[in-house]
């Protein structure tokens, strides 16, 4: 339960109050058997190659099985990139991000599950809601910064029990979430879910600043996938770490 939800639940309810019950599912944010994950350590800054490569080896299996793929990115300039280069290659793909008009946006996703295109290119604001049963693959362009979004990510591949693939590009500042999901694995325990950075800020908060706004005549809710100003990335070389986390599945 979050905490916005554990604060709501408090005004209704006391802790010891005998009609209050949490009902937790013993399978929830476990693994599941049909999603297979594999983490790829980055030796350098370079993100574009591994991309291409894991593109590559998804193409094998979508003319075969007749899927599709989901790219996921931190901001809205990470998001612009890799559309960008993969339109350079050649490669069609839509994309789904905070700063696409509304009406675009429900006409690239449109697009996407009439299999126009089979790569979507999107930010957090794709990795809820979407039930697509043709999408078998994930790739985490960006490593997710929580377990939460993570799970959320996951989640749009192989859906109904149906083969999905997971691949994450991650860095050492990233092994912390890796470690947490390891250790779920392993010791067979349900993720510890801390949070999304899809909404980093409190909603209560934003909605009071939101109020605040209107009150002084400005803007109402902000954007969603503020982008950072600077996004590069160089066409290097890079490798498999030889320690990385073997392959294993889990569940949203």
């Amino acid at each position: 339960m979050s905490k916005q939800m554990e604060k709501i639940a408090t005004r209704f309810f006391s802790p010891d109050d005998p009609s209050f019950k949490q009902i937790v599912e013993k399978n929830t944010h476990m693994n599941l058997n049909n999603l297979k994950h594999e983490f790829i350590h980055l030796a350098d800054i370079d993100k574009i190659k591994p991309l291409k490569l894991l593109l590559k080896e998804y193409r094998k299996y979508s003319r075969k099985n007749r899927t599709s793929t989901i790219i996921f990115c931190n901001s809205v300039a990470s998001a612009r990139a890799v559309e960008h280069t993969l339109s350079e290659d050649g490669m069609e793909s839509t994309s789904l991000h905070g700063d696409i008009p509304p009406k675009l946006r429900i006409s690239n996703y449109l697009k996407f599950k009439r299999r126009e295109s089979d790569v979507l290119v999107a930010t957090d604001l794709a990795s809820r809601g979407l039930d697509l049963p043709f999408v078998s693959h994930i790739i985490n362009f960006d490593c997710p910064k929580t377990t939460s979004d993570y799970l959320h990510r996951a989640g749009r591949a192989g859906r109904a029990g149906r083969e999905g693939f997971v691949f994450t590009l991650y860095r050492h500042k990233d092994m912390e979430l890796l470690e947490e999901m390891k250790s779920s694995h392993d010791n067979k325990r349900p993720l510890k879910i801390k949070g999304s950075a899809y909404s980093l800020i409190d909603k209560e908060k934003l909605i009071e600043n939101n109020k605040n706004r209107q009150l002084k005549g400005k803007a109402a809710l902000p954007r969603l996938g503020n982008a950072p100003k600077n996004y590069m990335a160089s066409h290097q070389k890079y490798k498999k770490n030889d320690t990385a986390l073997q392959p294993y599945s889990h569940t949203t």
